[in-house]
């Protein structure tokens, strides 16, 4: 299981070891950075790493927050604020350098993505790897297990009962 960028670390240790992942839920996971513009990228990497970092990613938090609950908005924006800023900016580099449609490609196990309308875009991975299941869970923000975790526990729990059947 992997959330956000977490996800995109699930990709790609499934791609690189197949073997010894039972299966891949990916939770509101980055998409491919390869269909932004890099200028647009680049960007946004010089702007954290400007003196207007913090402006910058609480606005950005802000926006994939909408449809949060007030407790879940408030525990993300403190964890945000209590992350070294060395780690999310290295992060965001991390993760628009890496391509994951490769390693998504290698893994043949059970996979399911779970998105938010704020990851249903044409640049989504769902999107760009059309044999990849998802599903569409409203009235969430981006922390979409922690507004709404009794339901993601659901579909995480199908997603293993079907990986058991599966094994």
């Amino acid at each position: 299981v992997g959330h956000s960028f977490g996800g995109t670390v699930a990709i790609a240790y499934a791609g690189s070891h197949g073997h010894r992942v039972a299966g891949l839920l990916l939770a509101d996971v980055a998409g491919d950075p390869g269909g932004y513009p890099a200028e647009q990228l680049s960007q946004f990497l010089k702007l954290l790493t400007s003196g207007s970092y913090q402006t910058v990613v609480e606005d950005y938090w802000s926006q994939i927050l909408k449809g949060s609950n007030p407790g879940v908005r408030d525990a993300v924006m403190r964890d945000l604020r209590e992350t070294a800023r060395e780690t999310v900016v290295g992060s965001f580099k991390e993760v628009f350098s890496y391509h994951p449609l490769q390693a998504l490609g290698r893994y043949g196990g059970p996979r399911l993505s779970v998105i938010t309308p704020l990851n249903d875009s044409p640049l989504s991975l769902h999107r760009a790897v059309l044999d990849l299941p998802f599903l569409l869970i409203t009235g969430t923000s981006h922390w979409l297990h922690m507004d709404r975790p009794d339901h993601f526990n659901k579909i995480l729990d199908e997603f293993l009962a079907q990986v058991e059947r599966e094994d």
